[in-house]
């Protein structure tokens, strides 16, 4: 027999929208803020690319094939 699964959100905020939307999908879950001064980046790479709708596809696309999945985190708007 197969594990549950986990889901994790990453954001720098949430609306109320998101949070309704992710209960309908995984369910209730615990929501965990840090104040940015208990962030630590030691080691973490951080860009900002700004693309058009087009190559976003293939962007994360590239990024999936050249580094490995378990080191990146990808954000979008």
């Amino acid at each position: 027999m197969g594990a549950d699964p986990q889901f994790v959100l990453f954001s720098a905020t949430y609306s109320e929208d998101i949070i309704d939307n992710a209960k309908h999908y995984v369910g209730d879950f615990k929501i965990f803020t840090l104040k940015k001064e208990a962030l630590k980046l030691t080691g973490v790479q951080t860009l900002k690319i700004q693309l058009t709708a087009d190559d976003k596809l293939k962007f994360v696309a590239s990024i999936f094939r050249n580094m490995p999945r378990t080191m990146t985190m990808i954000f979008v708007n």
